[in-house]
């Protein structure tokens, strides 16, 4: 019962949040919203010491849209996502749920 307790077992809870394993691992997850282009800017909320190595971005809503994880957005502390409908047009305010895994 003192292992959630240890520092090994860091975690913070809630709409966005994140939990570390002993083995270095990190699970962040978070909400965003997309600006007119199409944007979401994700800030993780704590950075990835050695680096992403994965993000999974869902979006809420009626209709069917496409992600993308932009290149040159991708960093430790967050990255920028595209979100498109089929025919490549994008408007503000498409909820996006996210989670990113790394160590």
């Amino acid at each position: 019962s003192a292992l959630k307790y240890a520092p090994e077992f860091a975690s913070s809870w809630g709409s966005s949040g994140y939990h570390r394993l002993p083995s270095g691992l990190i699970e962040q997850w978070g909400t965003g919203m997309s600006d007119a282009n199409g944007y979401v800017y994700v800030t993780f909320p704590i950075p990835f010491p050695n680096g992403l190595r994965n993000i999974m971005p869902m979006h809420v809503g009626s209709s069917c849209l496409m992600h993308a994880v932009m290149g040159a957005g991708l960093s430790a502390t967050g990255c920028t996502l595209r979100l498109q409908n089929q025919s490549g047009a994008a408007q503000a305010n498409w909820q996006t749920y996210w989670r990113a895994i790394g160590n």
